[in-house]
């Protein structure tokens, strides 16, 4: 497993493949969930959670998103990144993508970056007794006239 907190790149390596290749829905959600929790940011661990918002599962995609959101969360340093190839899927064609429950792949999209706009304020108000808190990239979105969200 490497250091204590610092999993061995055979770990996330096989996060990243059971996230990719298993048929099982329950091993690719705790794949995505463990890759936000594990993962050092890197950007194979980005694109995967990225991809995996157009599982064909909810709980998959709804874990991909979380862990997009926890990887910036845990690195303010790419948040930005992770930010835009978020924008980047709400406004892809290939993101309409129906899941089990008929909800787009764009709305997880949406979601992951909402939950990275929001910990900002989410750790100033729950980690307020800390001394320090994160700064987290909180782009400015726009909106045009055919409803297409961007950075802006």
């Amino acid at each position: 497993m490497g250091l204590i907190g610092q999993p061995s790149s055979e770990v996330v390596t096989a996060l990243l493949k059971e996230l990719d290749q298993s048929n099982d829905w329950s091993l690719r959600h705790n794949a995505a969930i463990s890759l936000g929790k594990v993962s050092q940011g890197d950007e194979p661990t980005i694109q995967a959670l990225w991809y995996g918002l157009l599982d064909k599962d909810k709980d998959v995609r709804t874990a991909c998103a979380e862990g997009l959101a926890q990887l910036g969360q845990r690195f303010p340093e790419i948040s930005e990144e992770i930010a835009k190839k978020l924008v980047q899927a709400i406004g892809n064609p290939e993101f309409d993508k129906l899941d089990n429950s008929k909800i787009r792949a764009y709305n997880y999209a949406f979601d992951a970056l909402w939950l990275l706009m929001h910990a900002k304020t989410h750790n100033r108000v729950h980690e307020g007794f800390k001394t320090e808190t994160q700064q987290v990239f909180v782009p400015e979105l726009s909106v045009d006239e055919q409803g297409i969200v961007g950075l802006g």
